[in-house]
């Protein structure tokens, strides 16, 4: 009987990692990444905390701009200021986007 289980329990951990490796392929093929950023870019921080209250609802929900300083290899990144000052904390790519300078903006009005 004991033999039984052992190999119930072999074959159930088989079967876990089958399907924990297929979830992984799934999600993996699903994830989309922002790898067209490279160091010296500006970025836009999006700030959580702002996007949570009801308070500040007309507030600014970015941070920035800021310069990335460092790529790493699992998508997040190091940042620093206008100053040079550089970041201690990683910052995950998903909440970085692209800065746009506005000093050669030039708008179109139409009447």
């Amino acid at each position: 009987m004991s033999v039984d289980l052992t190999q119930a329990k072999k074959k159930a951990i088989e079967n876990i990692e089958k399907s924990q490796s297929n979830q992984k392929k799934y999600h993996d093929r699903k994830i989309k990444r922002k790898s067209d950023l490279n160091i010296g870019d500006k970025v836009l921080l999006y700030d959580a905390a702002k996007a949570k209250q009801w308070n500040g609802k007309l507030e600014e929900k970015w941070k920035g701009p800021y310069y990335i300083h460092e790529k790493l290899l699992n998508g997040s990144y190091k940042l620093k200021d206008f100053k040079g000052n550089i970041m201690k904390i990683l910052i995950n790519g998903e909440i970085l986007k692209r800065y746009h300078s506005r000093q050669n903006y030039i708008p179109y009005i139409i009447v």
